[in-house]
């Protein structure tokens, strides 16, 4: 769809010398146009037993000590500008290993900036199990950063750690 024309931008300058405009722009899309329509945006998150294939559903007992990958997939299938990626750190466990490149962590959580999403972009890190109990990893959450209404929420998972 065509948006209407904004009225032309003017810009004068009256005074002595001469005037140098420099101009840096990006142009971005309307948010009515850009509203979330037929599942635009999508996000996954699947644990894995680290050194096999096996999945980790919901209320599977996961020994303490155990590493636990993680894979979080985000889809679009229209070109996204900016988008933020957040996915929560379960109560009871710790990150693995070195943080991953680009993310950045807040008390209980990651963080990741993508400059733009288009397709299906894929992203891991490791966890370590470290008390016993029953845990609850919520939802990870993906979010255009110019339009809030545009976004999605992976699936909230239970964890029994024994």
């Amino acid at each position: 769809e065509n948006a209407p024309a904004s009225p032309p931008l003017r810009l004068a300058y009256k005074g002595p010398g001469t005037a140098v405009l420099q101009v840096h722009a990006k142009l971005l899309r309307r948010p009515a146009l850009m509203a979330a329509e037929g599942g635009d945006l999508k996000i996954d998150r699947l644990y894995q037993r680290s050194g096999s294939e096996e999945g980790v559903n919901s209320g599977e007992l996961v020994a303490r000590g155990e590493v636990v990958g993680v894979q979080l997939s985000v889809a679009s299938n229209r070109s996204i500008d900016q988008a933020v990626l957040t996915d929560y750190i379960p109560a009871g466990f710790e990150l693995e290993g070195e943080l991953p490149s680009g993310w950045t962590s807040f008390p209980g959580g990651l963080r990741f900036c993508l400059p733009e999403i288009e397709g299906e972009q894929h992203f891991r890190y490791k966890l370590r199990a470290l008390s016993e109990g029953q845990f609850h990893a919520l939802p990870a959450r993906v979010q255009a950063a110019h339009l809030a209404r545009l976004d999605a929420n992976s699936n909230e998972m239970v964890f029994l750690v024994r």
